[in-house]
């Protein structure tokens, strides 16, 4: 897949995951959606682990504001694909 596709793919999953619609994803949220199995399997198949949610949003969240904006959300899982083992 191309770089572009994979974007389009995590911005239409970020709209998903952020209930609340505020552009950021909390912990919380991120929590929630992982029990959607479309949502949990998209995480699966990029490798990402999600056992440990806090440890997965302290690892994207990297202004350290708590919660994933857009740019953090789709820079840091095209990063961490494959590499977020625990």
């Amino acid at each position: 897949k191309s770089r572009e596709s994979t974007t389009q793919h995590l911005l239409t999953l970020l709209e998903e995951i952020d209930e609340d619609h505020s552009g950021e994803i909390t912990t919380e949220e991120l929590f929630e959606a992982l029990k959607k199995e479309h949502i949990w399997n998209y995480f699966n198949a990029l490798q990402i682990e999600t056992r440990d949610v806090p440890q997965l949003v302290s690892l994207l969240d990297t202004d350290g504001s708590g919660t994933i904006d857009i740019v953090e959300f789709v820079d840091g899982l095209q990063e961490l694909k494959g590499e977020a083992k625990s």
